[in-house]
C-alpha cells in the first residue's frame, strides 16, 4: 500500500512498489498523523473489544431466557435451588434416580 516492503505473489517475490505499479495502483501518501493511526491498532482493539461486548451481551440474554423458562417449567417453585440439593454429588443423585428416557422402557 505505501511502496515499501515486499510482497509474494503466486510464489514470487518482488518490491511492494513493483506490485502497486503491475496492478495499476499507486502508492499511499500518508499524512502526519495517518501513519501512527496504522502503527497504534487502537482502533482495532476497541473494534475487537465491541465484538466481544456484544456476544457476551447475547449469552447474558439467553442466560437469562433459559433460567426464566426454567422456573417456569418448575412451576415457580423454588425447591430446586435447594442447597441442600447441590450439595449431593451428581453421581449419587445418577445413581438413585429411577427415570429412564420414554425410548429405553
Amino acid at each position: 500500500m505505501l511502496g515499501i516492503g515486499e510482497v509474494q505473489l503466486a510464489g514470487e517475490r518482488m518490491q511492494d512498489a513493483e506490485w502497486l505499479a503491475r496492478v495499476g495502483l499507486t502508492p499511499l501518501a500518508l499524512g502526519p498523523k495517518e501513519g501512527l493511526t496504522l502503527l497504534d491498532g487502537g482502533r482495532i482493539l476497541h473494534f475487537r473489544g465491541f465484538v466481544k461486548l456484544f456476544a457476551i451481551e447475547r449469552v447474558f440474554y439467553a442466560a437469562l431466557v433459559t433460567g426464566a423458562l426454567s422456573t417456569d417449567a418448575a412451576r415457580g417453585s423454588d425447591a430446586p435451588l435447594d442447597a441442600r440439593i447441590h450439595a449431593i454429588p451428581c453421581a449419587v443423585i445418577a445413581a438413585k434416580s429411577t427415570w429412564q428416557p420414554p425410548f429405553a422402557r
